[in-house]
């Protein structure tokens, strides 16, 4: 009778194989997916971004963070709002410059 091959442990190796290359050519198309995901994401975020004016609660903000760290210490002793945040909005200003597509990011 001879030798017996096992066709089915080959088909087995086989199988086994290509679902190791599906399962790679879906982790890759995980990462496109996910990637074209975020830069929509990103350009539905800076759309238009400047199309809309500054509002009272932001223009008042933007004021008081014009002022010296000094003045903004003073003049939010007679505000109801803390001062850290025109602090920051301050040194944000600084950092970034001024303009109003950096306000809004």
């Amino acid at each position: 009778m001879g030798v017996e091959i096992k066709e089915p442990l080959v088909k087995h190796q086989q199988l086994r194989a290509s679902r190791r290359l599906s399962g790679k050519k879906q982790w890759s198309q995980a990462w496109v997916g996910g990637l074209l995901i975020l830069v929509l994401a990103t350009l539905t975020r800076f759309y238009d971004l400047t199309a809309a004016a500054i509002w009272g609660d932001e223009g008042s903000s933007l004021l008081m963070s014009r002022y010296s760290m000094a003045d903004i210490w003073f003049h939010a002793a007679h505000d109801v709002h803390p001062p850290l945040y025109f602090m920051l909005l301050h040194g944000w200003i600084e950092w970034f410059g001024d303009g109003i597509f950096r306000y809004a990011a």
